[in-house]
C-alpha cells in the first residue's frame, strides 16, 4: 500500500492484479505466465498483442481514500493523487491512467465523495511487463 505522508489527508493503494488476488485465496504462488497453446483464447490473445497492443494489456486499480474529513475532491487530496498518478502514468508498461478527476473517471469517485479509484492499463501481460509497473 502507497501512503501519502502524515500531512496529506489520503493513502493511495495499488491493488493487485485478478490472478495474483486469485492465487492467494487459493494458497497457491502466483505465476503470471499463462498461456494456452492451440486455444481460440489464445489465438485471440495473440491477435490482440499483434494487431492492437494496448488492448491486449491487463487493468488493475489504484485505490484512493480521503482521511480527516476531506473528500477525494478536496485540494489537499486531488492534487497529491493527481501527481501521483501522473508518476504511475510514466512507468515503463503503462499504456494509460483513467483519473478519477476527468470525465471519463467520474464515475470512479464514491457517492459520499471519501473514497476513489483510478485504473490503469498496461500495454503487455504481467509476465513481460517491466516490475516498476506492478
Amino acid at each position: 500500500m502507497l501512503h501519502a505522508p502524515a500531512h496529506r489527508p489520503c493513502r493511495l493503494a495499488a491493488a493487485p492484479g485478478r490472478r495474483a488476488r486469485r492465487a492467494r485465496a487459493a494458497g497457491g504462488a502466483f505465476n503470471s505466465g499463462l498461456s494456452l497453446p492451440g486455444t481460440d483464447s489464445q489465438a485471440a490473445v495473440s491477435l490482440l498483442a499483434q494487431h492492437y497492443p494496448a488492448a491486449a494489456g491487463e487493468t488493475d486499480q489504484v485505490v484512493i481514500q480521503a482521511a480527516g474529513g476531506a473528500t477525494i475532491r478536496s485540494p489537499q487530496v486531488r492534487d497529491p493523487v493527481t501527481k501521483a498518478l501522473a508518476r504511475v502514468s510514466g512507468l515503463p508498461g503503462i499504456a494509460s491512467v483513467t483519473s478519477p478527476y476527468t470525465a471519463a473517471g467520474a464515475a470512479q469517485i464514491s457517492r459520499d465523495g471519501t473514497a476513489g479509484r483510478s485504473r490503469k492499463h498496461m500495454l503487455v501481460g504481467s509476465a513481460d511487463r517491466p516490475a516498476a509497473a506492478t
